[in-house]
């Protein structure tokens, strides 16, 4: 039984480690927020309200309260970049049907830590957490046992 508890410790620790390097890969990322970097850093055209990272986008960064939702249309973009190509910086607002922008509410750098938020911050932490917590205490229950037959035979 003991031993069975440290296994399954190791496994569940084991699993912790797996999920916090697929986190690091990027494997548990928000596609469609991935897929609105993406647009910032390489697209050269406006995105449709319509499309699925451009809703995610609204939720987390809405439109100023000046502008009514029924008049935007698109998202649009001001992109500065460096002479090799890479984006330096960009702004983002929203375009309305007479072709006006709203003011800019993100920021490259906002829209690269809303992206590289994960779905699950916390699973691979706690994960770990639990694995380390069975492991140690099957040692120690280990320890404890060991200790309690080296009296009982000293006696």
């Amino acid at each position: 039984m003991k031993q069975a508890f440290k296994v399954f410790g190791t496994l569940v620790l084991a699993v912790g480690i797996i999920l916090q390097l697929a986190n690091l890969k990027g494997c548990l990322y928000h596609k469609e927020r991935t897929d609105f970097l993406k647009w910032v850093k390489e697209s050269t055209i406006s995105m449709s309200i319509n499309e699925l990272p451009a809703k995610s986008f609204m939720k987390q960064f809405p439109p100023p309260s000046s502008s009514q939702l029924k008049e935007i249309t698109h998202i649009t973009k001001s992109v500065i970049r460096l002479q090799n190509g890479l984006v330096y910086n960009a702004q983002i607002n929203y375009m309305l049907r007479d072709n006006s922008h709203t003011t800019y509410v993100a920021t490259l750098d906002d829209v690269q830590k809303w992206a590289n938020e994960s779905e699950y911050p916390w699973m691979a932490f706690y994960m770990t957490l639990i694995g380390f917590i069975i492991t140690l205490s099957s040692s120690l229950l280990d320890l404890i046992g060991k200790q309690k037959k080296t009296i009982e035979t000293n006696k």
